[in-house]
């Protein structure tokens, strides 16, 4: 799967105009155009690691879509955030999101233009998970673990966030597992994945409790974890989207292992 067709024009429209500077397509579009996962998104994510770019691109961007016919509606402004419902002749609306970003490795150019490094997308969804511990950042991961290791996915929030921690992550796994069936049926999952995803993070939390306790009785007088405060330098600011991001794989795919 990948955007639909109107998204995949916006989207195009966006990172082909000069004002896009370093933007480039995040989120769920993102985790589409590498493959991660198998299901629709509903909005289109474009994060730059420099403020100018957002403002620039938005105004840019309206102008753009107006001139094809379409209508802008602005409907959350900050310096380096920007939220508009762009919607076409027939009624179909696409939130569009220009946001400021960190990054850590260089975009990658794809069909639809510019798309975060794959490292990137996937730093991004373990700290999404960090930091809210939803349903849905808990099906991003295990979307994930079908192309990197737990370890690999440690390193690059470790990367991306120096206030990553692991206790507090595996506090996450435990509280995304408590949601309703139905927070993950939304997101394409039938029972028995569902139970599946819940097994193998509870596994997951368990793991890293025992790491922790072996490297406790190791090193008895150091602490483990650190406070889940961005500490970014003060011209990378750790931007996190408002908005309700869901992905995951489709009804009656079984999610990989989380032990693996």
């Amino acid at each position: 799967m990948s955007l639909d067709p109107l998204q995949e024009q916006l989207a195009r429209l966006a990172l082909s105009l000069p004002e896009a500077g370093q933007a480039a397509l995040a989120g769920g579009g993102a985790m589409l155009a590498h493959n991660f996962v198998d299901r629709p998104t509903r909005d289109i994510d474009l994060f730059s690691p420099r403020s100018e770019d957002v403002q620039q691109l938005a105004e840019a961007f309206s102008a753009a879509v107006l001139r094809r016919g379409d209508t802008a509606e602005v409907a959350r402004r900050e310096t380096t955030f920007v939220r508009m419902i762009v919607t076409v002749p027939d009624g179909r609306a696409v939130t569009v999101e220009i946001a400021q970003d960190a990054r850590i490795r260089e975009p990658v150019q794809l069909a639809v233009g510019r798309v975060l490094h794959p490292d990137e997308v996937a730093a991004d969804k373990v700290l999404a998970l960090f930091g809210r511990a939803a349903a849905r950042d808990l099906v991003d991961v295990t979307a994930l673990l079908r192309r990197y290791s737990r370890a690999e996915l440690l390193a690059l929030a470790a990367e991306k966030d120096q206030g990553f921690s692991t206790r507090v992550f595996a506090d996450a796994l435990g509280a995304a597992t408590q949601h309703p069936d139905t927070a993950f049926a939304e997101l394409g999952m039938d029972d028995a994945a569902i139970q599946s995803l819940r097994a193998s993070a509870q596994k997951w939390k368990a793991d890293l409790a025992a790491e922790r306790s072996s490297g406790d009785r190791a090193h008895p007088h150091t602490t483990s974890g650190r406070s889940p405060t961005t500490q970014l330098p003060a011209d990378q600011p750790r931007w996190r989207s408002p908005g309700d991001k869901r992905c995951g794989p489709s009804r009656g795919t079984e999610p990989p292992s989380l032990s693996s």
